[in-house]
């Protein structure tokens, strides 16, 4: 079942699955995936609450929290406007031009582009909260901080008074919305649009190297391959699992990692499963789905540097001597 990150991630946190139960039985989550990295706050909270589903047992009974990345994303700036088809390479929007037009500033898209007619913009973003709007918010925030702060809810991550916009729930529901307004813009994982097509992708300039880049497999890696995974201490805590990636030095700029959220101690056939995910997973044995979605595979450092920690070390390892 898929859901919004924050759903998802307030499922994971609490170890009830509320949002995600469809068979009327609430159940213990035992894993969980979101674009939505876990904060400072969900970190103490997840070790200091006590949990529902475990009566009067703390949330740490299943020990560390365990945030790696399962694959690399994008946030596509996707478009409905006809006219863009006869620029010969598509419509270039810089990162500050794009804030501006999602804070309700810059209106026509013939400000983006002289040759292109003059025509509304409407702008179309998610109503749900989500790892999406978080990941596209937190590059808005670092190129333009007086327009925008990072939230999984856009209209809270907007710093100023905009609109009227246009929303809808999900990514399935922004893209159809958009499909129906001339003249609609959005922001969309890649798996729900062709990150290669721009007739109706826009390029984003990446204002510290000048170049303007779809969010391709391709662009997306270089930016991925730019930040190395923790090591000694430091990869002792969840939340270093999970590098910033919001104003990036080259590579197209609105990059996130799709997370697996797990926790380090599970009952033993759960365990013998998670484990033998990972290893597969972080392996290579499933970049082809990856692909396939739209998503990217992690690149061979950070897969060497999970499986190192998180199958195989004896005293980190899922289900290492110190669980109970």
């Amino acid at each position: 079942m898929s859901l919004g990150s924050g759903a998802v991630k307030n499922d994971y946190l609490n170890n009830v699955a509320f949002f995600l139960c469809y068979t009327g039985t609430l159940t213990d989550v035992n894993y969980a995936g979101s674009d939505s990295v876990v904060s400072a706050s969900e970190q103490f909270d997840y070790y200091n609450t006590v949990l529902p589903s475990l009566g009067d047992i703390p949330a740490n009974v299943w020990g560390d929290l365990i945030q790696v990345p399962f694959a690399a994303t994008s946030v596509t700036v996707a478009f409905n406007n006809p006219d863009v088809a006869a620029l010969p390479n598509g419509i270039e929007i810089s990162s500050s031009e794009l804030a501006q037009v999602f804070a309700g500033q810059i209106t026509d898209w013939q400000t983006l582009d002289p040759a292109l007619p003059s025509k509304p913009i409407v702008v179309v973003h998610r109503a749900d909260g989500s790892g999406t709007v978080e990941i596209f918010t937190r590059h808005l925030a670092a190129i333009e901080p007086t327009l925008f702060t990072t939230d999984k809810d856009f209209l809270s991550a907007l710093l100023i008074t905009a609109g009227p916009f246009l929303s809808a729930n999900g990514s399935s529901g922004v893209v159809a919305l958009t499909n129906t307004v001339d003249g609609a813009i959005t922001f969309v994982s890649p798996d729900y649009v062709d990150p290669s097509d721009d007739d109706t992708v826009a390029r984003i300039t990446n204002q510290n190297d000048s170049t303007a880049y779809l969010p391709t497999g391709v662009n997306v890696a270089v930016t991925v391959n730019s930040v190395a995974p923790p090591t000694g201490a430091a990869a002792a805590d969840a939340l270093n699992w999970a590098p910033s990636f919001a104003n990036p030095t080259a590579g197209y700029p609105i990059v996130g990692f799709t997370f697996q959220l797990l926790r380090e101690c599970y009952d033993a056939p759960v365990a013998t499963d998670v484990l033998a995910f990972l290893d597969d997973h972080y392996s290579g044995d499933h970049d082809v789905f990856i692909t396939e979605g739209n998503l990217i595979p992690l690149p061979t450092a950070w897969d060497n540097a999970i499986r190192a920690r998180f199958v195989f070390s004896p005293a980190t390892k899922i289900n290492n001597a110190s669980c109970p």
